[in-house]
């Protein structure tokens, strides 16, 4: 999977967290139903983020990847390839702060082309890189 998503992502993670006028669980539910408009939304040839949920104090996003028809058989190994890059892109976001006072967890969750389940990933904003 190329590297593309990692960029994308933090582009949400930026607009999710972002200071517009309300309580910030009112700011990232309206951020959610935003994200929401415009899904399904092809982010590149792989990847399209089905849906974004915001139930304090969980963000979610469901990625539907595209070229991937059945489960994958380890996981773990998926997961090791996203987890350096989603860590970065939270940890260096200027604009995330406010998610990281309020103790925001992000969850992504990923399907196959078929949307059968493959994992998620959650990442408290203030866990340190593994």
């Amino acid at each position: 999977m190329d590297f593309k998503i990692v960029f994308i992502v933090s582009c949400l993670l930026s607009a999710s967290c972002t200071d517009p006028i309300g309580s910030k669980s009112d700011r990232l539910k309206i951020e959610a139903d935003t994200l929401n408009a415009h899904c399904p939304q092809k982010l590149d040839s792989e990847t399209e983020l089905q849906k974004v949920n915001w139930t304090a104090p969980y963000f979610k996003y469901a990625f539907r990847l595209v070229n991937i028809a059945e489960p994958f058989k380890d996981t773990n190994a998926f997961k090791s390839l996203l987890l350096p890059g989603l860590y970065a892109e939270i940890h260096m976001r200027n604009d995330s702060v406010e998610c990281k006072k309020q103790g925001v967890i992000f969850v992504y969750t990923y399907y196959d082309s078929h949307m059968n389940y493959l994992c998620s990933v959650t990442l408290p904003y203030n866990k340190s890189l593994p």
